[in-house]
């Protein structure tokens, strides 16, 4: 070679008439009489009818699959796979950040320490099935199980497993939640965010507040609230755009904002300087991270956040995402009456019916920002109502709201009185 190093070789022909060539090794560490002797080895395998340099790879190949039999080198490759979209059979696309940080969690955090050095052909189901029943919540244990799925998944398209031991597994089916907060519960809780000295106790800085807030008035996700850059708002025209690497189902969402909405994010803009560092030409998230203003907060910031401030105002049961529960059931409801097209534009969801509308969204781009922005803006205003009434006036229109219940049979009439 050029660099000097040498090497045996030897050059042979099989009886099918195909030229191969194998190597020995490098000279010095393969002598010539040792080349020799290999080569000699070599063409009397060669007259036997055998392949040497087709073994050869054979058996790097087995070494690379063994490589890959335990769960800890075939999640490597996943990981790294799913990155580029190549984790799957056909025009696969890479992976969102978000979904891979989750399935990464619960493989560091569950699944690894327990199976990772397993060979994958040694892993049944009754393993996985015990697992996964041993869990503390059945969140956890559909979570284990989506990791495992995607895993042997992979392992199957790339043909080292024939069977999927994760098929059979059995969890808890997810219950939809239907906790929609009442007036009286948005009202302690607007209260508590909007007290600065109860924020203080609970060491809550108004900002965290302000993101709840703005997840309340615009029924966006968390994480989508949470992630905002200041690049996405246009002030001037009273609009939010949410690019779609950020949303839920990779479609953009242009969020219109209502007077609430828009006083919540020049507020929020005001508390950046004072409470973080800033730095003209990074990344403007409108709610930064404590050591910076260059990186946003994480979705479950605002959650830790929000079960503070639901201790903090009385308010059992509550989640962060009930706030979109709430708002969306209030649209819908007599007192508003947005259709429920509308809400689910509203909410960014793919589709709101499915069959042949899923198939027509594909072609229907329109972003319904007129019905979205009535809609919004109504939703604002009532919440308005409710978090400036007193709490003894929202529990008398409570008491009376029960009483029309069990005395009017449904009655529609009676419904509007208490409205």
């Amino acid at each position: 070679m050029p660099s000097g190093a040498k090497s045996w070789t030897l050059r042979y022909r099989l009886p099918t008439g195909d030229r191969k060539r194998i190597t020995f090794g490098n000279y010095p560490a393969v002598s010539l009489s040792q080349a020799r002797d290999r080569a000699l080895a070599t063409l009397a395998a060669v007259a036997n009818g055998s392949d040497p340099s087709e073994l050869k790879r054979s058996a790097k190949a087995n070494a690379e699959r063994k490589r890959l039999e335990t769960l800890d080198a075939l999640a490597e490759m996943y990981f790294e796979a799913a990155s580029k979209g190549k984790h799957r059979q056909g025009k696969a696309k890479p992976k969102r950040e978000s979904t891979l940080k989750l399935e990464r969690y619960y493989w560091e955090r569950f699944v690894k320490p327990a199976f990772g050095k397993r060979p994958i052909h040694s892993i049944k189901r009754a393993d996985i099935q015990t697992f996964v029943n041993a869990q503390r919540t059945p969140s956890t244990s559909r979570q284990i199980r989506v990791v495992f799925q995607r895993l042997f998944a992979f392992a199957r398209w790339l043909e080292l497993v024939e069977a999927d031991p994760v098929h059979y597994v059995q969890v808890d089916a997810h219950n939809s939640r239907e906790r929609v907060l009442s007036p009286a519960d948005m009202q302690a809780l607007f209260a508590v965010m909007s007290n600065s000295a109860k924020l203080a106790a609970l060491k809550i800085p108004r900002l965290r507040a302000i993101g709840i807030e703005l997840c309340a008035v615009t029924l966006q996700r968390r994480g989508e609230v949470s992630g905002i850059d200041t690049c996405e708002i246009d002030l001037d025209a009273e609009t939010w755009t949410i690019p779609s690497n950020r949303t839920k189902n990779g479609r953009a969402q242009i969020v219109p904002l209502s007077n609430k909405a828009v006083a919540l994010i020049k507020e929020a803009m005001n508390l950046r300087f004072t409470e973080t560092a800033h730095r003209r030409g990074d990344p403007d998230p409108l709610f930064p991270t404590a050591r910076g203003a260059r990186k946003s907060v994480q979705p479950a910031t605002f959650t830790r956040a929000f079960i503070e401030i639901a201790k903090a105002a009385k308010v059992d049961d509550a989640r962060l995402h009930d706030l979109r529960r709430t708002g969306a059931t209030a649209m819908t409801s007599e007192r508003i009456g947005i259709p429920r097209f509308i809400v689910s534009r509203v909410l960014n969801h793919a589709s709101d019916t499915g069959d042949a509308a899923s198939v027509t969204a594909i072609y229907d781009r329109n972003a319904y920002l007129p019905e979205k922005r009535r809609a919004l803006n109504a939703w604002a205003e009532l919440l308005q109502v409710i978090t400036s009434m007193g709490h003894a006036t929202l529990q008398a229109r409570s008491r009376l709201a029960k009483a029309a219940n069990r005395h009017s049979s449904g009655s529609p009439k009676a419904a509007r009185r208490i409205d």
